[in-house]
């Protein structure tokens, strides 16, 4: 990250203790901080009272266990919430200061997120700090509870930033079906998984369906994610209890938090979440067809088979034009005439982007079946000779990506 970002921070935080000791030579504020320190003793200050006693009779961290079980879900659940709603949109936020003195100043896209992320570990900090001492009744050792909330947070984080990132490069339509298909696909597992602790015929409290449903197979898969912290968190000891645990976690953050800086990474994931949710609907659309018309199945087939190269090219082509040609949702004046431009220009380069992809794929499945006459081996070759004008794409994507000027998608 650029040295004048390392200063920057280093003054807001600076600028943030001279605004709060110029708040204490007030009676007002001097008035608001005691309460807000009063606040804070009466939630940790019984607590860590209990605690003591606890842990001085030897059953401290009694709820730990049904605790564990509950972090995982929990922090999906907060993430479901971010995709699902506009709550993702604050996982990168900029003030007005920003992007009217940080935008147009000589720093790259990925300084600027390094510089938003780490803000994000300050806050990560802070979490870390207070959340063990409030929770003491429900972990076991305060120092792994503080790493893991720690890495918690910046797990959560850093997937919410993904979400908003691949919203903000993708089109409105494209991410609204991406982001109803994630949320519909949580709820079948969900469903699947209730459904296969219902079908076990127990006679317990509905609490214990629930429990049973938490382990089941499909949903042990979909918070396996999740639960390396949980396990941070509920671990006895720091050292050596979770101190594998706390490595994996780390890992997992800083690959996730890499998907948003690193531009072929950033590129691959723009273009396929909108690539899968339109070719999962081409294959539902396909497969009913082939159910009322089975003479169709092998066509419908190929079809299908076909879809997903040329969704990732159609979506490729998008996604880069996007990133030459950025523009604010609402266009006036100029704006909004060079937007019909825009669309115009967008429309023909994918019709010309599918038609060149074409001749490439079709001059070598036409000399396959010119030697073998087999249409399997054709289809086959020219599925594979779509390859490379898609990964071609996604290179082009990545090079518009790193060269993208943030402040250029900004509405004067």
């Amino acid at each position: 990250m650029h040295t004048a970002l390392w200063r920057l921070y280093r003054l807001r935080i600076r600028g943030g203790l001279r605004s709060l000791g110029r708040k204490l030579k007030s009676v007002r504020g001097a008035a608001l901080v005691v309460f807000t320190l009063l606040a804070l003793g009466l939630m940790i200050g019984p607590n860590l009272v209990m605690a003591f006693k606890l842990n001085h009779e030897g059953i401290m961290g009694a709820s730990a266990d049904g605790f564990r079980e509950a972090v995982p879900v929990v922090m999906l659940l907060y993430v479901l919430l971010s995709v699902a709603t506009s709550l993702g949109e604050r996982a990168i936020y900029f003030s007005p200061s920003d992007v009217d003195f940080l935008f147009p100043a000589p720093f790259s896209r990925r300084e600027v997120l390094l510089y938003k992320i780490l803000g994000n570990v300050m806050a990560a900090i802070s979490v870390a700090v207070f959340f063990p001492p409030a929770l003491i009744m429900h972990i076991r050792s305060l120092s792994a509870a503080a790493v893991g909330f720690f890495l918690a947070f910046l797990m959560v984080n850093s997937l919410t930033m993904c979400a908003q990132l691949v919203a903000q490069s993708v089109t409105e339509r494209a991410f609204t079906r991406a982001r109803k298909a994630i949320v519909g696909a949580v709820i079948v597992a969900a469903a699947v998984a209730l459904g296969q602790a219902a079908s076990r015929g127990f006679d317990g409290p509905w609490q214990q369906t629930l429990v049973e449903a938490r382990h089941s197979p499909v949903a042990e898969a979909i918070l396996a994610p999740f639960t390396v912290f949980a396990k941070i968190i509920a671990a006895e000891r720091l050292v050596p209890d979770a101190l594998g645990w706390a490595a994996l976690g780390a890992v997992l953050v800083v690959g996730v938090y890499a998907l948003a800086i690193r531009p072929m990474a950033m590129a691959c994931a723009q273009t396929l979440v909108p690539t899968m949710t339109v070719t999962l609907l081409d294959w539902l659309v396909f497969a009913a067809v082939a159910s009322l018309v089975p003479a169709a199945a092998a066509r419908l087939f190929v079809a299908g088979m076909f879809a997903l190269p040329f969704n990732w090219i159609l979506f490729g082509t998008e996604d880069f034009l996007f990133l030459l040609y950025p523009a604010a949702p609402m266009a006036t004046g100029s704006d909004g005439f060079l937007k019909m431009g825009r669309a115009m220009l967008f429309m023909l380069a994918k019709v010309l982007m599918v038609t060149v992809c074409g001749v490439v794929a079709a001059i070598p499945a036409g000399v396959v079946y010119f030697l073998t006459e087999s249409v399997p081996a054709a289809c086959l070759v020219a599925w594979l000779a779509l390859l490379l004008p898609s990964l071609g794409i996604l290179f082009v994507a990545a090079w518009a990506f790193r060269r993208y000027d943030v402040s250029a998608g900004v509405s004067e």
